[in-house]
């Protein structure tokens, strides 16, 4: 059985759920408890509902920053850098990832300040942000 909760506010929810059938007492009640997220999604609990790609933090950043982004089903991911000039950079993550929230961190050590972009490509989901390097 699949409960499909889009629509419902998020918050906790109790139901029973009732069976007819031709048993000897005809009728079977099962109590059923259900919390409803942001990271809901059927048979496949902690899994976000969506693909996304989160802006980088600290933004501005030296060195380091964190890249989060979340994955709707296990696919194979590339998270690449780039310059101004569309220059591919470093590319921090590339491989297959499970469902799930995922973060990078990223080291800008050893590069130019200014103005770089982060690209995401995972199961034909592709995104980009923008980020900035300070010294």
């Amino acid at each position: 059985m699949v409960i499909d909760t889009h629509g419902l506010d998020y918050g906790s929810y109790g139901v029973v759920i009732e069976f007819n059938h031709n048993a000897d007492d005809g009728v079977t009640y099962i109590p059923v408890n259900l919390d409803v997220g942001l990271y809901d999604s059927p048979g496949q609990a902690g899994v976000p509902l969506d693909w996304s790609l989160d802006q980088n933090h600290p933004n501005p950043f030296n060195p380091t920053t964190t890249i989060s982004y979340s994955l709707k089903h296990a696919a194979t991911v590339k998270l690449a850098v780039y310059d101004v000039t569309g220059r591919e950079v470093v590319v921090p993550v590339e491989g297959f990832q499970d469902a799930g929230s995922h973060r990078a961190i990223f080291d800008g050590s050893g590069m130019a300040a200014g103005v770089y972009f982060y690209r995401i490509e995972a199961a034909g989901y592709t995104a980009v942000r923008k980020m900035v390097l300070v010294k």
